[in-house]
């Protein structure tokens, strides 16, 4: 069918079934039940008065009225006219309606008293009562309005202006036509699973304002629907019913919720015997849970329908029938928002618009006739989210980040719901969904809090098996999450509310969380987990030395640095330095102080099995009583491999089939420090990878500011080499090493061989061969100039913009002495980055054959050359692969999860065991 053609638009399809079923009952409202004969005769009525006020197809009618028939007959006298309605909520703020009024140029308003008590700040409107004297007697046709008034509707006149939530700013005016109304009613039948006999009973609970509303009194309506009205708060007492009241009263066997609202009805155990009648339960405008789906099909309802779509697409554009074992559903990671519904069209894209891989994350477009004309009064908003696809025509960018799955679209999370908390961008649904289902927990919401240095704070509506200590409430919550999050996704406050508040369409209202209980001082707070006293933090060490005997001393001046270093409220001895934000400078800051401090020297690669103010405590207190004042915790013999904690990570060393014992038969990855020796700039990226495989640093001697450096590239590989036997006995040895450690990895990779050891791929992260970085002032010239010829001005100027930013900004140290603790062990940084840079000047490579993958930044270094110039090193050239940031961000937090998943995708086909 042409849905442009009369005959597929609402006045048509709704006047067909009025002459279908004209006695049957088409609406329970709270003050009236009416057939669709006498629904008709009112539509008309009122109809007939809006012609009266002069409206026409320019003119908005604000619908400002109690949930009565009067809701119903003034919707559907607008649509009958052509003339746009656009939903004025009387519970919604003054302010905000005041805004959609000017915003949208409301020209007639249609309230009754309650919709008037709400706007009595507003003048100069007329006002039509829909309880006064009627103006005329006029009843127009079924198929449209009057003959004097336009000849009848068409699909390019707007069917209503609808708000949006405004959460990105002030409230915008979504502008649907006929024509959209059209397709979206022609669509939504692939949803519904047809009650066992009859037309159904559908009940109407969701507010004006919100889209669904148009599924509940739009589209049923032209489907032979019987629509039972919900009433407000706002209307009189008599007329007020619970929805499980109304459930069971009058049959219903299709209803539409949020999740949010379901879980409310759920709590009580009325509500949930109701629901348990319905044959079909719509949930949508939020992420549906499996806990939640499994919930609502074990309370009885018969099939439970995942829908999704944005306002701009017109109410729904996707569906998923979850039905079966509740068992299985909640085993399930995740439910699908599902496919399509007929005539929508979709793509999953990239950051430039290409269509991603089935699995891979990425920005979902929509397409189809369901897409609305835009935003009223912002054409410059138009720009953004509504564009012209060459295969999609004329589509909607939703903001949302999702997924295809053999199931169908899942819905990850949103582009502009992003969260930075440090240096972490976190998708805040995301972490809600590895949240959901957490023992003692009913419902669990995360939101940022805290300037100007945020931290998730997650809210629970506990249940019945709650703890009842917060804090054994909020390592519950981190335990269960950790299954599925990394670690700095997890919360790090909690805050235990009885239910949450709904905005008017039955979602959280997110406005109104409380902040948390920040009061509490912060070494207070920690000497609780302590056991002990101290003086309160200063924002730098204590002036008194604790004793380094006392664990619970150390432990909680550790914790007091950890909140002054990371910019914290508190930090508790158990929290992870980088799960909250920690990276190497703040680490050689850290143990700094604790050389200065306690005379206690740590290698860097400490804060990886230690991260925690515990676990570093009971590293500092056993390095005092082994060697008192002076001692070194990494002995000039310890192993340069830093194996980096995660659920995958296996101990290597006193086995010779990790692959056997974790079940996974994945070998770790093993990754060679660059030039500065050190492998913390790696952590991020290790803890993604760790959930896949294992990860292992290998860090540099002499960044302990202790151990001698090696004398040369051949020493330090047999170096390594050795050591990584000891750790892993056997290959495959997956091999990489980042910027000058590239060429150590691949010369690790050709001894290796020599030694009949199998080496399938080394990675090399944005790595350079020998003599491409050369040392002092006219070398720096002489590869700028060389950049410049191999990859064009533009590209070079953005790379010496980076290096120039991060100069100005300090996140370089030229001097490390600036740092300001004197001879410590970032000194070692300094002195290792200088040697390694001569070994590898010096390094005379000889060429070998192996697979080799080039993780390039996107924002190129300077100095990095053509892939031609790797022939030195390579007998064929290494495939190339562009990933986020630049040669100094790549492995930054923001970056780290793409890499990591580029990764891990070459691994998969390397290792295939």
């Amino acid at each position: 069918m042409d849905l442009a053609a009369p005959e597929a638009l609402a006045p048509t399809r709704f006047a067909a079934q009025i002459r279908a079923t004209p006695t049957s009952v088409a609406l329970v409202a709270p003050d009236v039940t009416l057939t669709y004969a006498q629904l008709h005769e009112r539509i008309d009525a009122m109809a007939s008065r809006l012609l009266a006020e002069g409206v026409d197809d320019t003119t908005c009618v604000g619908l400002a009225l109690d949930r009565t028939s009067h809701l119903v007959t003034a919707l559907w006298a607008c649509l009958r006219l052509g003339v746009p309605y656009v939903p004025l909520d009387p519970s919604y703020p003054r302010g905000r309606l005041d805004h959609m009024v000017r915003d949208a140029g409301v020209g007639l308003l249609v309230a009754d008293d309650v919709g008037l008590a709400s706007l009595d700040a507003w003048t100069g409107l007329p006002v039509l009562d829909p309880d006064g004297p009627e103006r005329s007697s006029w009843s127009p046709p079924l198929e449209g309005r009057p003959a004097s008034s336009r000849s009848g509707v068409r699909a390019g006149d707007l069917a209503y202006v609808i708000y949006t939530s405004g959460s990105t700013g002030p409230p915008k005016g979504v502008q649907v036509d006929q024509g959209n109304l059209a397709h979206f009613l022609a669509a939504m039948g692939a949803a519904v699973r047809p009650a066992p006999s009859g037309a159904g009973v559908f009940l109407a609970s969701t507010t004006l304002s919100f889209d669904p509303s148009v599924v509940e009194l739009v589209w049923s309506l032209t489907t032979g629907f019987t629509v039972v009205l919900s009433p407000s708060l706002a209307g009189p007492a008599a007329h007020r019913a619970s929805l499980g009241t109304l459930i069971e009263r009058h049959g219903v066997t299709h209803a539409q919720l949020t999740p949010s609202r379901a879980r409310v009805l759920l709590a009580d155990d009325d509500e949930r015997r109701a629901l348990g009648r319905l044959d079909q339960l719509f949930v949508g405008g939020e992420v549906l849970t499996p806990g939640l789906a499994a919930d609502l099909l074990a309370a009885g309802v018969g099939t439970v329908t995942n829908l999704y779509g944005p306002t701009e697409t017109t109410v729904w554009a996707f569906a998923h029938h979850v039905t079966g074992d509740p068992a299985a559903v909640r085993a399930a990671g995740s439910v699908p928002v599902g496919g399509p519904l007929p005539g929508y069209t979709h793509r999953i894209v990239d950051a430039e618009g290409a269509s991603v891989a089935d699995g891979r994350v990425g920005e979902l477009w929509i397409g189809g006739a369901g897409v609305t004309r835009g935003y009223r009064n912002r054409p410059a908003h138009d720009a953004g989210p509504f564009v012209d696809d060459a295969s999609l025509g004329g589509a909607y960018r939703t903001g949302d980040l999702t997924r295809a799955e053999p199931g169908g679209v899942v819905f990850v999370g949103r582009t502009d719901d992003q969260v930075k908390v440090d240096g972490y961008r976190i998708e805040l649904g995301e972490v809600e969904r590895g949240l959901a289902g957490s023992p003692g927990t009913a419902q669990v919401v995360v939101a940022a809090r805290g300037a100007p240095h945020a931290r998730l704070v997650a809210y629970v509506v506990p249940a019945g098996d709650a703890p009842r200590d917060r804090d054994a409430m909020l390592r519950s919550l981190r335990e269960h999450g950790a299954a599925s999050l990394p670690g700095y996704m997890l919360p790090t406050a909690l805050v235990r509310v009885d239910a949450f508040e709904l905005t008017p369409s039955g979602k959280v209202d997110r406005a109104r969380l409380p902040d948390p209980d920040v009061a509490t001082d912060v070494l207070a707070d920690v000497l609780a987990d302590a056991g002990s006293h101290a003086d309160p933090p200063t924002g730098r060490a204590p002036d008194r030395r604790p004793r380094t005997g006392d664990l619970d001393e150390v432990r909680a001046t550790l914790a007091v640095w950890w909140a002054d270093l990371l910019g914290r409220h508190r930090v508790r001895t158990e929290e992870d330095f980088f799960d909250l934000g920690g990276d190497s400078t703040l680490a050689v800051r850290l143990l700094a102080r604790v050389q200065r401090s306690w005379g206690i020297r740590l290698g860097l690669a400490t804060l990886v099995a230690a991260p925690t103010p515990q676990l570093l405590a009971e590293v500092v207190v056993r390095a005092a009583g082994a060697g008192g004042g002076g001692a070194v915790a990494t002995p000039a013999g310890a192993s340069c491999l830093v194996p980096f904690a995660g659920p995958a990570a296996p101990v290597w060393g006193d086995t010779h089939g990790a692959a056997d014992r974790n079940g996974r038969g994945r070998r770790p990855l093993v990754v060679v420090h660059g030039s500065g020796g050190n492998v913390l700039n790696l952590t991020a990226m290790a803890r993604h990878l760790g959930e896949m495989r294992p990860f292992v640093g290998v860090q540099a001697r002499g960044v302990d500011g202790v151990s001698e450096p090696d004398p040369s590239i051949e020493a330090m590989t047999e170096r390594y080499i050795d050591e990584l036997v000891a750790y892993q006995p056997d290959g495959p040895y997956l091999l990489g090493g980042y910027s000058g450690g590239g060429v150590v990895a691949i010369e690790m990779a050709r001894r290796l061989q020599l030694r009949g050891a199998y080496v399938p791929v080394v990675l090399l992260f944005d790595s350079y061969p020998p003599g491409q970085d050369q040392p002092g002032l006219p070398g720096k010239l002489g590869n700028v100039v060389r950049s410049v010829r191999h990859h064009g001005v533009p590209a070079v100027a953005r790379s010496l913009a980076v290096i120039l930013r991060r100069r100005m900004s300090g996140e370089v140290v030229a001097d490390a002495r600036a740092l300001g603790y004197g001879d410590v062990t970032e000194l070692g940084l300094a002195t290792v980055d200088g040697h390694f840079n001569r070994l590898v000047a010096r390094h005379q490579p000889v060429p070998v054959d192996v697979r080799t993958v080039l993780f390039r930044a996107e924002i190129i270094q300077a100095s990095l050359p053509p892939v031609r110039e790797w022939r030195r090193l390579l007998t064929r050239p290494p495939e190339v692969r562009t990933v986020p940031g630049h040669h100094y961000s790549m492995f930054d937090p923001a970056h780290a999860g793409a890499l990591a998943a580029a990764v891990e995708d070459v691994l998969a086909s390397a290792d295939p065991d």
